[in-house]
């Protein structure tokens, strides 16, 4: 059975909320980091990505949100990962990107 992958992307001023649903890996890893440079070019200073629902997220997932990260710090924005489930956790933790990837758990700011 194949799950559908899908990305919501919400902009608040300086903010973009990255929500991607689904399995994040090889096939679709790339969407997310075009997603996110978007966000960036577009003038997102900070990009928050939300993994909270995520059902599966192999190595190109992460190698992903590394890449996002990198973009990020290369333009001088900020990207935040929250809502880690304890599968992805755990994988944050084994290859030591937890504090890499600024894991945390934050809210969109008010409107």
């Amino acid at each position: 059975m194949e799950t559908q992958f899908r990305i919501a992307v919400e902009r608040r001023g300086p903010l973009a909320h990255v929500t991607p649903q689904g399995e994040l890996d090889l096939q679709v890893a790339e969407l997310l980091e075009e997603l996110v440079e978007g966000a960036l070019e577009d003038g997102a200073r900070t990009v928050v990505v939300d993994l909270g629902q995520l059902s599966f997220m192999d190595s190109t997932g992460l190698c992903a949100l590394v890449n996002c990260r990198e973009e990020a710090r290369r333009v001088g924005a900020i990207l935040h990962v929250h809502n880690v489930l304890p599968t992805p956790r755990r994988i944050f933790e084994i290859t030591n990107l937890e504090d890499l990837l600024c894991t945390c758990e934050l809210g969109l700011p008010e409107a």
